[in-house]
């Protein structure tokens, strides 16, 4: 048996699927090189090398998520036609995420097979001998010793991603609506959903408003996501809550990223439906809007009302999920407080995030009566009302500051001291 590694680009990967979810994407599928046989990993050369044959293992490198090993393979057939080496795989394991050539230095790895390969600009086919192949395993065993995808484990448990995420959604009924360049839109009915073209990292992307049920998610379906209360932020996620920083000239759009597989997708997808609305006096209130049916202003409005919906979203993002004055990141006890109050605040002003500060709730109930409030810069002001002890008590200091204020922030804090603080 000989050992050989390909370069493929993208459009060049068996069955055409440059991000393969599981095994069987590439099972059987066909890789063709132009070249009339294999290099020699250090002398390029092609003179007196073997073929490749069936039996033989291949270990297959593509360059979809930037030049990475992503397959070890057997060849199951070849064809010669001339001048291309065309081969079929199978018995394949995965790598995911891929073993990326840059986790090195040029010639840092100790491997002539990664040097080679980072060397590499265009499609090839390489022949490994025993010696680099050596040196090769010894780098893969110590680096990356976890991410093979052995063919034994559960398929249902292997985590899906790229085009093998996507129709596996179109199986549930999901529509592709749109594709970018990074993402790609699915709806069913006023569910939306995108997948990351880009990155195998939590490829999944929910609406916001399940950062609110992070926890729940986690223990429920066995989910990889992201940290409670941290945002996935990407300009195109359009159908998503927008966001303000004070960073960005424009706001920005983002949503909950969470990895998933075959075995807890349709579960996940049913839950996250019954949460996009709320119940107010005997009425649901929509959370999230499709292309087709878009949130109105009166629901963002009722939303607003209750603390809830893309007021409340907006801050969490612009706030990254922590009280600026506490630090506290628990969401549970994090309220959405408006500036302006609600009563003396204009339809516009109500969902303007930057007429509300993500406030822990004791801090929330004295900024709502009056008894705190902020100057331009962000110290704290205190109410002459509030008594030494209870000052001490609430752990207001002096020194607490809020960072990352706007303009905007600024002419709603103004008239909070004009018209709301007790002095």
């Amino acid at each position: 048996m000989n050992r050989f590694v390909v370069k493929v680009n993208s459009d060049g990967c068996p069955n055409g699927i440059p991000t393969p979810g599981l095994p069987s994407d590439w099972e059987n599928g066909t890789i063709e090189i132009n070249k009339p046989g294999a290099r020699s990993i250090n002398s390029l050369d092609r003179t007196g090398l073997p073929t490749v044959a069936v039996g033989d293992e291949v270990w297959v490198c593509t360059d979809k998520f930037g030049p990475g090993i992503a397959a070890k393979a057997r060849i199951a057939t070849v064809e010669r036609t001339g001048r291309p080496v065309q081969f079929s795989i199978c018995e394949i394991s995965l790598f995911s995420p891929t073993i990326p050539l840059d986790s090195f230095e040029r010639l840092a790895s100790g491997s002539a097979v990664f040097s080679r390969l980072q060397a590499s600009r265009r499609p090839d086919i390489y022949h490994i001998s025993d010696e680099e192949y050596d040196e090769f395993q010894q780098v893969i065993s110590t680096e990356v010793p976890a991410q093979i995808f052995d063919k034994s484990r559960d398929p249902a448990k292997q985590v899906l991603f790229g085009e093998a995420l996507v129709r596996e959604l179109e199986s549930l009924n999901f529509v592709l609506q749109h594709t970018t360049e990074k993402v790609s839109r699915l709806c069913r009915g006023s569910t939306v959903v995108y997948v990351k073209n880009v990155t195998r990292s939590r490829p999944l992307v929910l609406h916001p408003a399940m950062i609110e049920w992070a926890p729940e998610l986690c223990t429920l379906f066995e989910l990889d996501a992201q940290p409670a209360a941290k945002v996935y932020k990407n300009s195109n996620l359009t159908l998503f809550p927008q966001f303000r920083d004070v960073s960005r000239s424009s706001p920005g759009h983002f949503g909950f990223a969470v990895g998933v597989n075959r075995s807890n997708l349709s579960q996940l997808l049913r839950f996250v439906d019954s949460k996009l609305s709320l119940e107010a006096s005997g009425e649901s209130i929509r959370l999230s809007g499709s292309s087709d049916r878009p949130l109105t202003e009166r629901e963002r409005l009722q939303a607003a009302r209750l603390g809830q919906g893309d007021f409340r979203f907006a801050l969490i993002a612009s706030w990254q999920g922590t009280c600026p004055v506490t630090g506290v990141n628990s969401l549970e006890i994090l309220r959405a407080s408006h500036i302006k109050p609600w009563a003396k605040s204009d339809d516009r002003e109500r969902l303007d995030p930057d007429n509300g500060l993500l406030l822990c709730a004791h801090i929330d109930a004295l900024f709502d009566r009056g008894l705190v409030s902020f100057t331009d810069s962000g110290e704290i002001m205190v109410s002459s009302s509030l008594s030494a002890g209870n000052i001490d008590r609430l752990g207001l200091e002096n020194s607490t500051q809020i960072v990352g204020l706007s303009l905007s922030h600024k002419k709603y804090l103004s008239y909070h001291r004009k018209h709301v603080f007790r002095k």
